[in-house]
């Protein structure tokens, strides 16, 4: 079970190439952690799944209520649990409830609250980008990647200029670094 609270953001690595971000005063349980079958219930709050890579025969869903998103292509998705609905910022996904499926794609919202129909509309993507947790998310992407082009820019050594998640080729694996101690 992961909780936030009124100041408290989370990130998750699913699978590799696959990020979950929490938002405040949020619930969330996974259900399965695999790394070819990862699911998760947000039972309160907001959730983005950020999936730069779906590896093909793996499965991610993220379940709301009595409905399941299996999400099908690499994309940015939105979650939210009350009321409950679905955003597909970029990417495709399936929405399946007790009576019905439906595919959803890029720039589609599923409003799930009385909605058995699992009727489409669109959202306003400016809007949606004022959201606290898309602008953290986005910010951490942005983090993640620079951190990325550093190590690749030194790939007979790295010097951090920050903390963060570097890996190591030399014996293949991630470590981290915190912000406010240099040598751990």
């Amino acid at each position: 079970a992961i909780e936030t609270g009124p100041n408290g953001y989370v990130e998750l690595l699913l699978t590799p190439g696959a990020f979950l971000r929490v938002g405040t005063n949020s619930e969330l349980r996974m259900t399965s952690d695999g790394l070819a079958d990862t699911r998760m219930v947000l039972a309160r709050g907001t959730a983005l799944v950020e999936a730069d890579e779906v590896i093909n025969g793996s499965h991610l869903e993220l379940t709301l209520g009595t409905t399941s998103v299996d999400l099908l292509k690499k994309g940015l998705y939105g979650f939210s649990a009350n009321p409950p609905d679905v955003r597909v910022f970029d990417g495709q996904a399936d929405v399946i409830s007790l009576s019905k499926s439906r595919k959803v794609g890029k720039h589609d919202q599923i409003l799930l609250a009385n909605n058995t129909n699992l009727k489409k509309t669109g959202f306003d993507m400016n809007q949606a980008k004022t959201d606290p947790l898309y602008v953290w998310s986005e910010t951490r992407s942005r983090e993640e990647s620079a951190q990325n082009q550093l190590v690749a820019q030194n790939p007979d050594g790295y010097y951090p200029v920050g903390g963060g998640w570097f890996w190591d080729p030399y014996v293949d694996y991630y470590g981290f670094w915190p912000p406010d101690a240099y040598l751990w």
